[in-house]
């Protein structure tokens, strides 16, 4: 629930609240064989993914601020989550993938964010949560698109 004052970046919380905790994510993704060292690079953003995106769930139970000084703070502080994981999302998009298990761990992130993204933004193709999307998809194709 939005706390009195909301800032404007409680569309921002409700965009990347997702519902998996990070010690399911590190069990994820773990194969006999040896990895690439692109799903090596993917496991350990995804892991970034997931400890940012609970820090930002976490800031919903922080104390309602009761100053101006507080408000500020504390928009700061969740514009400079949001921003890292903006930025280690499309990280994630950049890094290919060829292993069922880098596709799963990519697809559970779009299951986090995307519907909430949907909801609050006018998403383009040059915003993270598309070209995760599309990144997805490519891996998934190998790039083919009929």
């Amino acid at each position: 629930m939005p706390k009195a004052n909301a800032l404007p970046t409680t569309h921002q919380r409700n965009l990347f609240s997702g519902t998996v905790s990070v010690s399911l994510i590190a069990s994820l993704g773990i194969t006999a064989h040896a990895a690439s060292s692109a799903d090596t690079r993917l496991r350990s953003l995804t892991a970034q993914f997931w400890t940012l995106n609970k820090a930002l769930d976490a800031s919903a139970l922080w104390p309602e601020p009761s100053t101006k000084a507080e408000v500020i703070e504390e928009s700061e502080k969740l514009e400079e989550l949001v921003d890292a994981i903006e930025a280690v999302t499309l990280k994630i998009a950049q890094c290919e993938t060829s292993q069922h298990e880098g596709w799963q761990e990519k697809a559970r992130i779009v299951q986090a964010i995307l519907p909430d993204a949907i909801k609050v933004f006018s998403l383009t193709q040059k915003s993270a949560q598309i070209q995760l999307v599309m990144s997805l998809m490519n891996d998934l194709t190998k790039g083919q698109t009929s």
